[in-house]
C-alpha cells in the first residue's frame, strides 16, 4: 500500500508538515514519481520507521474519513 504525507501523519498521529521534514531529513523513506509531484510513503517503510522509534501506528480504519 502507497500512503500520502497526510495519511501518514494520521497513522503516526502527526502533522503533515513533521512528516515532510522526516522525509527532508532522510528520517522516513519516501518518493516522488516526479519533481513537483507528491511524496508517497510504502505502508512497510513506514512501519519500519514507527518500529524503530518505537512508536505504535494508529489502525488504517481509524484515520480513514467516513
Amino acid at each position: 500500500m502507497i500512503l500520502s504525507t497526510g495519511q501518514a501523519a494520521r497513522r503516526l498521529q502527526i502533522s503533515a508538515d513533521t512528516v515532510l521534514l522526516l522525509i527532508k531529513n532522510g528520517d522516513l523513506k519516501a518518493e516522488r514519481f516526479s519533481e513537483k509531484s507528491h511524496w508517497r510513503i510504502r505502508q512497510d517503510d513506514l512501519q519500519q520507521f514507527a518500529e524503530k522509534r518505537g512508536i505504535t501506528l494508529l489502525p488504517e480504519d481509524l484515520t480513514t474519513a467516513k
